[in-house]
C-alpha cells in the first residue's frame, strides 16, 4: 500500500476530526453517534472515524461543518451549543 493510501485508510480520533472542522472533540463524537460521519470502535471501545469519510465531508462542506443526513448543516446547532456554554462568537460591528 502506498504512503498516501495508507494515510487515507488510517482511522482518525475525535480530536483529529475536530481539528479538520474547527469544532470540539465532543462535537465530533456527537456527529459520530448521530451517523453524520461513519465510525467504528477499537477493541478497547474507543471511537474512531474513517479518514476517507472525514476528508470527503470536508471537501464538499460549504458551511465548514458536515451535512446532516437530511441535508441540513450543523452551523445553527453549533451556535446554540456555543451560546449555552457562554462562548458564542459575536461579530464586532
Amino acid at each position: 500500500m502506498a504512503g498516501s493510501e495508507r494515510r487515507n485508510a488510517e482511522p482518525m480520533r475525535p480530536r483529529e476530526v475536530a481539528a479538520v472542522f474547527g469544532v470540539t472533540a465532543r462535537t465530533a463524537s456527537r456527529w459520530g453517534r448521530m451517523g453524520v460521519l461513519r465510525t467504528f470502535r477499537t477493541p478497547g471501545g474507543h471511537m474512531r472515524f474513517y479518514a476517507e469519510d472525514v476528508r470527503a465531508h470536508a471537501a464538499k462542506s460549504v458551511s465548514g461543518f458536515p451535512e446532516l443526513p437530511d441535508g441540513s448543516s450543523h452551523a445553527a446547532e453549533e451556535q446554540l451549543v456555543d451560546e449555552r456554554a457562554g462562548t458564542a462568537n459575536r461579530a464586532e460591528v
